[in-house]
């Protein structure tokens, strides 16, 4: 997938001559955390219109998380505690050339008192994908169904199914999240540097045979 594809490239610098091309990290991380673990990202300068993102660490402990709005990474991270739900998702991988008419959300806590519950889908960078209305709800608060959103303008990757409850007063609660992976129609890779780019790279560092790498859109030197 591009994310991974930019994540293994982010550490790699082609040229270190003033004028060359290198690529920086794309996303922010951090080490020795616990492994398969939920954790809670939260921004002073939020890169989107949320200050808080889940992010679940790897086997290893590590998180990566989006730059915060002025390219930082000085975002809080803190581990999700009891009273924070973990659900699951069936279908928990879509097709996105067939994706299912209905979905359901199992966990705790969910609650249609005052509503139905919403559901609502985000990308890794935390943008909004859309949202979805519970259609009916186990009455033990145990599992949700509801239709699968549009999700025509979707690529194949990993998102987040977030769950929120209808409180009294109309306002929305969060009470917790699962992981959803979609498949079948993969971002289109573009690749379209300006001409100064090009010539910047083919005379990068004093190296002869410099020249630009369409397939990983980054200059190489010789």
């Amino acid at each position: 997938m591009r994310t991974k594809l930019f994540i293994l490239l982010a550490f790699l610098i082609l040229c270190t001559a003033p004028g060359c091309i290198t690529l920086v990290p794309t996303e922010c991380r951090r080490d020795n955390l616990s492994a398969n673990t939920l954790y809670i990202v939260s921004y002073t300068n939020p890169p989107t219109v949320r200050r808080d993102i889940l992010r679940t660490t790897d086997a290893n402990g590590t998180l990566f998380f989006p730059k915060d709005a002025n390219g930082s990474c000085s975002a809080t991270v803190t581990r999700t505690g009891a009273g924070f739900n973990s659900f699951s998702v069936s279908p928990s991988s879509i097709d996105l050339e067939a994706p299912p008419a209905t979905m359901s959300v199992s966990g705790s806590g969910i609650n249609s008192t005052y509503g139905m519950p919403v559901v609502e889908f985000y990308d890794n960078n935390s943008t909004f994908i859309g949202s979805t209305t519970a259609t009916s709800v186990d009455p033990g608060g145990t599992w949700l169904q509801a239709n699968t959103p549009d999700l025509s303008q979707v690529y194949s990757g990993g998102y987040q199914v977030e769950i929120h409850n209808v409180n009294a007063d109309s306002t929305m609660e969060f009470i917790g999240v699962s992981d959803v992976i979609t498949y079948g129609r993969d971002e289109p890779w573009v690749c379209n540097p300006s001409a100064q780019e090009v010539q910047n790279c083919i005379y990068c560092c004093s190296v002869n045979g410099s020249y630009w790498d369409y397939t990983y859109c980054t200059c190489v030197a010789g």
